[in-house]
């Protein structure tokens, strides 16, 4: 009976299989990692290297589960970003 109890209980990667993240972040490297680590965990990922850049994202994108920024970004920083939100 435990068995059945066990299979049916949802993994880590289940239960965030198509989460929806936003991924801020002016360095392209760090970028492409994050987008590499989270899609790997059947995450759906948008990214923007800006943070005006993911605002337009998050319009234009419905369900966005979480946003990943930086706080040192060109233009207006992190932190004016998660004021925005």
């Amino acid at each position: 009976m435990t068995d059945s109890v066990a299979l049916a209980t949802p993994t880590v990667a289940d239960q965030l299989a198509g989460v929806r993240v936003l991924i801020v972040e002016d360095e392209p490297g760090v970028r492409r990692l994050l987008r590499t680590w989270l899609e790997a965990e059947g995450m759906t990922v948008f990214d923007a290297a800006t943070a005006e850049q993911g605002l337009v994202l998050l319009d234009a994108e419905t369900d966005v589960a979480v946003a990943v920024c930086d706080i040192r970004l060109p233009g207006n920083d992190g932190l004016w970003m998660a004021e925005q939100l």
